[in-house]
């Protein structure tokens, strides 16, 4: 009885101790670890393994293997079991080596051959890694180290914002006032563990929350810009300090989910409502992620919110615009050393741009150099002194750009002075001791050499420094005055001026970088590495991005904008070209403006027109219904590529098969079938095909430069024209 009960006893232990183990491993499993459950089960389109299959079937022999290899690891990533940590991020690390090895290959001339197929690759792989990368990055992220970098940051934006806020209120009558109201001296130097100034963080952040409730010359005043830059440092305090709700983690890994399932939908069909979508999620993570957003930013911004216009400038083009030689001539007429000179001098000057290396902004400095010959008579009271002289000089002048406004330093000049007396004449020429005298007195002009010279290198220099300095401080003056009046007037008027903008320089080119965005909209991919310009000329690349959001700026959709003709659109188009580029612009023909029939394209939502780049096509899309007389066609979705290539020395804009699909299912096939071919006939006129000039001129301090457009090429989301 008593080994029964023993039995029974043990047996009940055994089955509970195995029944909390089963619930433990399904707490474990729930729970899942890494990107497990994040990454999709399969590659995305593109990456799968009939990709990698027909790009090895396609490449140089020998790097067949290597794009086996690839494929395999891009496969392992996605469908492998990498259900911890540890595997995960050697799954990555075999993807990340890949990229490398691209990313060599594409700045190798010598691998040319396979740059197109190796770029395609690579801008397919490289946003899935960076992002996957960044996920993990942020879901491992140390806790409390990154709560110590959140709050180190959050204290020293509240530091800047204090010290902001005091210098104003100092600056304001009756203004001491209110550095108690906030304050200040409890926010200053916050030390978090400090009860009572953490509460000062958390009473001056409702009061100001307040602002609505007080009078309206009290609000006025509240919003005034260091008011509302201390709001905001100090809500990035409360974030910061703020302890973690239990289901944190559950609700950073419901956004990578949403925005990994944004991504791929986005990538298979663009739209407006992803865009925003992507941003939201993005502007989630970046709030809910341990490490302040740091990982989750570099990537996203890299892949899906980076610049959309590039521009590399080569030194050699600005050097055939602001480069040059010339010759100048001019009278001598000076009192120096005891002596009145006359005489004539000839420059020879050399002018050139010289890049220099700078990530903050573009550099780059205006050498002047050249040699003075010159031909001269010294009279002083005993002789007249005929001299020649050869002197050369090189003179550098440092300009900055930051994008709005150029910044120049005072010019340094080296001279070199060379003065020769080659005769002399004497009261006693021609007489019994003239030869004598005048040996004397070139004998005492040679003993002068040192001083004369010094004369000389000091009246180069001072002359070359004065005019240098004021011919390139006035240019650049006035080129800022320019830039603001003339190119980012017109932008900012119509919602153009880039949002985001970058300029800095190499030791050959300069760097020309902005994005045109807004919050619901995204920016630029990467670009592929090793893009260069012509030795002599420039590359610009314009993103699929720049034209949606450009053309987004033109309000179709809007009020007042909903119905217009395809005059009235051109119109529009035209109107603001001509602004912003100071130029009557016509986008027309004589056979395209007597074309309009009175048909009215209908708009039913704001910005109906979205552009793709890809495959050497850059494709409009655009979303419109046609109103006609008779029978209105409803909204479709219209798809025009256009492919740009050369020929005879021409830009050809070829356009390819129009594609019409109904926005609404239409009663019947037949219907839509007549529908579209209307459509597709109007756009077709709207849109021909076209020839365009590949080479044009344009004047620079009457220097005339020519351009010519030697490549140009549609991929991966990029428009890439290359200009000599």
């Amino acid at each position: 009885m008593r080994r029964h009960i023993t039995w029974t006893i043990c047996s009940c232990a055994f089955i509970i101790w195995a029944g909390t183990q089963s619930w433990a491993y399904q707490g474990d499993e729930a729970k899942p670890v890494g990107l497990t459950g994040l990454i999709a089960a399969y590659a995305p389109d593109g990456l799968e393994v009939e990709d990698f299959a027909a790009l090895e079937e396609s490449i140089d022999e020998t790097w067949k293997s290597w794009v086996n290899e690839t494929g395999l690891a891009v496969k392992d990533f996605y469908e492998g079991d990498n259900n911890t940590i540890e595997a995960q991020r050697a799954a990555l690390g075999k993807l990340r080596t890949k990229l490398r090895t691209m990313e060599k290959a594409l700045k190798d001339s010598r691998y040319q051959s396979i740059h197109a197929e190796i770029g395609d690759l690579y801008l397919r792989l490289a946003p899935e890694v960076d992002i996957a990368e960044a996920l993990l990055e942020t879901l491992t992220a140390d806790k409390e180290a990154a709560l110590r970098a959140r709050v180190s940051a959050a204290r020293s934006n509240l530091n800047s914002a204090v010290s902001s806020f005091r210098s104003d209120m100092n600056r304001t009558r009756g203004g001491q006032a209110w550095l108690g109201w906030a304050e200040t001296n409890a926010l200053t130097n916050l030390d978090p563990s400090d009860e009572e100034a953490v509460n000062a963080v958390n009473a001056v952040k409702a009061k100001m929350e307040k602002r609505e409730t007080y009078g309206d010359e009290i609000k006025t005043f509240m919003s005034r810009e260091s008011f509302l830059n201390l709001e905001d440092a100090l809500a990035e305090v409360q974030n910061a300090l703020a302890p973690p709700s239990p289901d944190a983690e559950a609700k950073l890994r419901d956004s990578m989910i949403a925005l990994l399932d944004a991504i791929a939908e986005y990538n298979n069909d663009p739209s407006a409502e992803l865009e925003a979508e992507l941003r939201k999620q993005y502007n989630a993570i970046r709030k809910a992620s341990p490490d302040g957003g740091n990982a989750i930013e570099s990537a996203f911004r890299k892949n899906y919110l980076n610049y959309n216009l590039r521009i590399a400038i080569s030194e050699g083009l600005l050097n055939r615009v602001a480069g040059g030689i010339r010759r100048q001539t001019s009278q001598i007429n000076d009192n120096a050393l005891g002596a009145r000179i006359v005489g004539n001098q000839t420059s020879d000057v050399t002018v050139r741009v010289d890049v220099q290396p700078s990530q903050n902004n573009a550099r780059f400095n205006i050498q002047s150099s050249g040699v003075i010959s010159t031909s001269s008579l010294a009279y002083a009271s005993q002789a007249t002194i005929r001299s020649v002289g050869r002197h050369s000089f090189s003179a550098v002048k440092p300009v900055y750009f930051d994008g709005t406004t150029f910044r120049t330093e005072p010019a340094s000049v080296s001279v070199q002075a060379n003065n020769q007396p080659v005769g002399a004449s004497t009261r006693y020429s021609g007489r019994l001791f003239g030869n004598i005298a005048e040996r004397i007195a070139m004998r005492e002009a040679n003993e002068r050499r040192g001083q004369a010279n010094a004369y000389t290198q000091r009246s180069i220099r001072q002359q070359v420094s004065n005019e240098l300095n004021s011919e390139t401080n006035t240019r650049f003056s006035n080129a800022s005055m320019e830039l603001q009046n003339r190119l980012y007037g017109p932008l900012r008027e119509y919602g153009l001026y880039p949002d985001a903008m970058s300029y800095s320089s190499t030791s050959s080119e300069i760097l020309v970088r902005t994005r045109l965005s807004a919050e619901t909209e995204l920016g630029g991919g990467a670009s592929l590495p090793g893009i260069n310009p012509p030795r002599n000329g420039l590359v610009a690349q314009i993103h699929e991005s720049l034209l949606t959001n450009s053309s987004n700026r033109l309000d179709l959709g809007t009020e007042g904008k909903q119905k217009m003709t395809n005059g009235e659109l051109r119109a529009l188009i035209e109107e603001r070209l001509s602004r912003i580029l100071d130029r009557e612009v016509s986008l027309g023909d004589d056979e395209s403006e007597a074309m309009d029939d009175g048909n009215i394209f209908v708009f039913d939502q704001p910005n109906p027109i979205r552009f793709q780049i890809a495959n050497g096509e850059v494709t409009l899309i655009l979303r419109a219904g046609l109103e006609r007389e008779g029978d209105d066609i409803p909204t479709q979705i219209i798809t025009v590529p256009l492919v740009p290539t050369m020929g005879d020395g021409k830009v050809l804009l070829n356009r390819g098969n129009v594609g019409v699909k109904p926005v609404s299912k239409p009663s019947s096939v037949a219907e839509q079938v007549a529908r579209a071919n209307v459509m597709r006939q109007k756009i077709q006129k709207a849109l021909p095909e076209r020839e365009l000039k590949s080479t044009f001129t344009f004047e620079q301090d009457g220097k005339k430069i020519e351009l010519s457009i030697t490549g140009i090429h549609a991929n991966n989301g990029w428009l890439t024209i290359e200009l000599n």
